[in-house]
């Protein structure tokens, strides 16, 4: 109630020509929507938004296959899912940035991880921390039920990718659907 209150009361502010006079209007909408600088940030945005998701989708099902049956490296591996995006964002300019730890390991880096303009930095932050969060929601999903599916397919001569094509995937596909989307609408 408190977020759309508030929602429907900017919504609402934004449509006032003059708020103590009263009166709407479009045109704070078109001057925002007409300005270049608006167009590209939110063409940048959408275009981390997919790039992140789809590849914290990509990178989440082999590190979740990864996983089964090893309680300690999947602890270990989920970690990230408890670090608040802030610490993670820091660490990596820390690391990664101009004059930061692995610029000074190597000498150098070739690129400019934090302010690279193609967004790299914030693909890799929220990689961190988004790859474990889909690989735990995975790992709940890839339950005894999948894996008994699984070795049925694999006697009756199915290989491994057939296997994660036709069971694992169709089985976990509830779960990695619903976490991309809160994956998605986080990143964007």
């Amino acid at each position: 109630v408190l977020f759309g209150g508030a929602l429907a009361g900017a919504v609402r502010t934004s449509f006032q020509a003059d708020p103590l006079a009263g009166g709407y209007t479009m045109d704070a909408w078109r001057a925002v929507l007409s300005d270049p600088r608006f167009v590209a940030a939110a063409s940048f945005t959408v275009a981390v938004t997919a790039v992140t998701t789809g590849l914290s989708v990509v990178v989440a099902v082999p590190v979740a296959a990864a996983l089964r049956g090893r309680a300690w490296p999947r602890t270990i591996a989920v970690l990230p899912v408890l670090v608040p995006h802030l610490l993670v964002a820091a660490v990596t300019v820390l690391w990664l940035g101009h004059g930061g730890l692995a610029d000074r390991l190597l000498a150098g880096l070739p690129i400019d991880v934090v302010r690279s303009r193609s967004g790299l930095g914030i693909v890799l932050v929220y990689l961190v921390k988004e790859v474990p969060f889909l690989a735990l929601l995975l790992l709940a999903a890839w339950d005894d039920e999948i894996a008994a599916r699984e070795e049925a397919a694999a006697v009756h001569g199915a290989g491994p990718a057939a296997r994660l094509w036709h069971v694992v995937l169709p089985g976990v596909r509830g779960p990695l659907v619903v976490g991309s989307l809160v994956v998605a609408a986080f990143v964007l």
